[in-house]
């Protein structure tokens, strides 16, 4: 086969090859992506719109709960045929106002006969669904309000006396939540089944009149259903499914436990690849124009390629005879593309050979003679190797004094419980003793020798610039060092270690040796971790509880129960009081534990803190006005705006102005004052309250603590507000200090750098 053939057809195949090879991979990883990415999207809608439904039924099934703790329905209820329809509504009525969907209630026998009702439509109920409901709270199916031509369902749930409650609700939060997958495609959709299979919502394509009376028998309709793994709350599955239209369509099912309610979400599978195909048309179009325009260039390429090729291949044949200025005489390749410069190239080669085999020979020569002239030079610099062996003698005897002064005091450290090790000025180590092995894991012989906490042992998993500020510190500033450091053992396990590195001195104040102490505080990280996160869980667990009996003693107070007499509103309004206490309580855990666990939200803005202290005497003004305390406030006149997270700021002067009313006696003063002082802002509150006792100071700042003076005379307090402060102060690069005397008062002073505090990204803000 001709050489112009076998390029024109090796080219062109190759070309082939490559372009078939990559329509097909694009082709497939866009079929696949476009597959993959549309159920996930359509696999997160539908989580979400499950965990929706689920909420809106659990907020329904708490109002059940509460109209079955409410006396005046109850007794309206015990009275059973006898009762007053038109006080019973006049008393559910209250819900309606507060529930959107709310209806009304039907007290029925056990057998599943009304005996008193709020509402017009009473659906039949079979036995089965009764009996259940004997048993506990249940969630119906939804049926048709042929008055409002609505959905609503009913939730039963057994009275302390035998019968059983149903509480109807109209679906329209249901149906907006299941509207929301409509936005993403023109054919997708979401709809609700029952375990039975049938539809219990309406569908895109299905109206309401098909509610309770057409099944979704799909193959994903019984995944959901009949799967054992839908058992878990959050299961979702789904993929290329044929729908209740008998059409191809992506799907994702979510199994609602508790309600035994299957949510299933669809988008029609040829929406999705219609731009593939489009696609597709596109590529293979192009294929075949290609294919024929490489074919023709490949023709001609190839003749103009080879030719000069073979003249060259002779000349090269030709060249084991040495004489290269004669060969290179041959070449009159002219062409002005790489062949040519490739032809002129060997020709310009040949002649350099040709040049550089004579001027070898005269180098030969020349280097002769220069190593001789090195034979000379390499005596002398022996003598001077010599004279520096005794140099390194000298050295050898001062390291091996310097051994044994660290063998001294390796017999004292050596079975020490924490990691000690001792290097030389730039961090190489010296000495390790026995607890290395047992907290990291490498041996004192794998240690030896290399760099403390470098990435080879047991270090770098900190930011540069914390190693940046160690190293400044120990060695250019010459102090200890102390901070929490995240190493990783031998076998690749993190630890948090508390260490210590102290650089020791000479005579002249240089640097000779770093003392590094380290002790493994993971498991006590991890106790303080589950502490906060069980206060965090406690708190919001709290909270609930609490924000409905505040909801509810609103309503008795305001008289939608009806009228209290004074002694009632008295004992009510003790009750609103320790409940407003529980739930600061519960907002100062929450607050600590957000701190804590470094997810809150630090948001600074442009603050004028003359303002800020003014709206905060506002909040403040009833307590000072009750204790006719008088307060002063005194701020910096040239004192610009700070860029600040005010939130956060108001927390710290409510706490301390708060602190100092409530330990002051009446008519005493309460002073604020603001002041530059270099690079800082800072802020005094004064009191001339009760003073903290000497013995209690260094503990002010603790958690839950609070001064041995003041627990009977304010038993109120939680011991939370000092440590939020300090947590606040300290994260937003400020400190805080104070002086107080018994008797005498107590002054606070905190600063707050002139730059202001750093933005930072979280989950939560502080609930103030």
């Amino acid at each position: 086969m001709r050489l112009t053939t076998r390029i024109n057809l090796g080219f062109s195949l190759t070309f082939i090859a490559v372009f078939v090879t990559t329509g097909v991979f694009i082709g497939t990883q866009i079929y696949t992506t476009i597959k993959d990415q549309t159920f996930k999207q359509l696999n997160e809608i539908n989580n979400n719109q499950a965990e929706i439904i689920r909420d809106i039924t659990q907020e329904h099934i708490q109002v059940v709960k509460t109209i079955l703790e409410d006396e005046n329905i109850v007794t309206e209820l015990n009275k059973g045929e006898r009762g007053d329809v038109n006080n019973l509504i006049m008393y559910v009525d209250m819900f309606k106002r507060h529930v959107d969907e709310f209806e009304g209630i039907t007290l029925l026998d056990s057998i599943g006969n009304p005996i008193i009702s709020t509402v017009s439509l009473t659906p039949d109920r079979d036995q089965v669904i009764l009996e259940q409901a004997k048993k506990g709270t249940l969630v119906t199916n939804t049926f048709i309000d042929e008055t409002s031509k609505e959905l609503v369902y009913e939730i039963l749930s057994p009275t302390k006396t035998g019968e059983i409650l149903a509480v109807q609700f109209k679906d329209r939060s249901i149906q907006k939540t299941l509207q929301t997958v409509q936005r993403s495609y023109n054919t997708s959709e979401s709809f609700l089944i029952n375990k039975d299979y049938y539809l219990i919502s309406t569908t895109k394509y299905k109206t309401i009149e098909a509610v309770m009376t057409e099944k979704v028998q799909t193959q994903t309709a019984e995944n959901c259903i009949t799967d054992p793994a839908n058992i878990s709350p959050h299961h979702t599955k789904g993929g290329v499914y044929t729908d209740y239209r008998g059409i191809k369509s992506i799907t994702a099912h979510t199994y609602i436990n508790g309600l035994d309610w299957c949510l299933i979400s669809r988008v029609d599978l040829s929406e999705i690849y219609t731009p593939w195909y489009e696609l597709l048309k596109v590529l293979g179009t192009s294929a075949l124009v290609a294919i024929v325009f490489i074919l023709i260039s490949g023709y001609i390429l190839s003749k103009r390629i080879a030719v000069p090729i073979l003249k060259l291949t002779d000349i090269a044949t030709n060249i084991e005879s040495g004489n290269f200025e004669e060969n290179a005489e041959k070449i009159d390749i002219t062409q002005q593309d790489e062949i040519g410069v490739l032809a002129r190239a060997i020709k310009k080669m040949l002649i350099n050979i040709q040049e550089s085999t004579k001027n070898i020979q005269i180098r030969v020569k020349e280097q002769t003679a220069e190593l001789s002239e090195k034979t000379k030079s390499l005596e002398e610099q022996q003598l001077a190797v010599l004279n520096i062996l005794e140099d390194v003698n000298e050295e050898k005897e001062k390291s091996t004094n310097l051994a044994q002064d660290l063998k001294k005091f390796e017999l004292a450290v050596e079975y020490a419980s924490d990691h000690i090790v001792i290097t030389n000025a730039e961090g190489i180590i010296l000495y390790a003793n026995k607890a290395v092995t047992g907290i990291t894991g490498f041996s004192t012989e794998e240690v030896i020798g290399k760099k403390a906490g470098g990435k080879e042992l047991w270090g770098g998993l900190m930011t540069p610039e914390t190693y940046k500020t160690l190293w400044h510190t120990i060695k250019e500033e010459k102090k200890p060092f102390w901070s929490e450091l995240r190493n990783k053992r031998k076998n690749g396990e993190e630890y948090t270690a508390d260490a210590h590195i102290t650089p020791v001195l000479n005579g002249s104040g240089e640097v000779i040796f770093f003392v590094g102490i380290e002790r493994d505080i993971t498991k006590a990280k991890e106790i303080d971790r589950m502490k906060t996160e069980f206060i965090s869980l406690a708190s919001h667990q709290l909270r609930t509880p609490l924000s409905a009996m505040k909801w509810f003693l609103e309503m008795l107070l305001n008289g939608d129960a009806g009228n209290l007499t004074k002694e009632q509103k008295q004992m009510v309004e003790n009750v609103d009081k320790s409940n407003e206490r529980m739930l600061e309580l519960v907002s100062a855990l929450l607050n600590i534990s957000r701190i804590e666990s470094g997810r809150i939200i630090i948001e600074p803005k442009p603050t004028d803190l003359g303002q800020l202290i003014n709206e905060v005497m506002v909040d403040l003004a009833a307590k000072i006005k009750e204790k006719k305390q008088t307060p002063i406030v005194s701020i910096h006149s040239g004192l610009k705006e700070l860029n600040i997270d005010p939130k956060l700021v108001r927390n710290v002067y409510m706490n301390l102005l708060t602190n100092a009313i409530k330990y002051s006696p009446e008519k005493s003063e309460i002073s604020v004052m603001v002041s530059k002082k270099g690079n800082e802002i800072l802020s005094q509150v004064s009191d001339s309250g009760v003073g903290i006792p000497k013995e209690d100071q260094a503990k002010i700042f603790n958690k839950f603590y609070r001064a041995s003076n003041v627990l009977s005379m304010e038993t109120d307090g939680t011991g939370l507000g000092l440590y939020l402060v300090k947590a606040i102060v300290e994260s937003s690069g400020g400190k805080i200090w104070f002086e107080s005397k018994e008797g005498k008062g107590t002054s606070f002073w905190f600063t707050l750098p002139v730059e202001g505090m750093k933005p930072k990204k979280g989950e939560v803000s502080l609930d103030i």
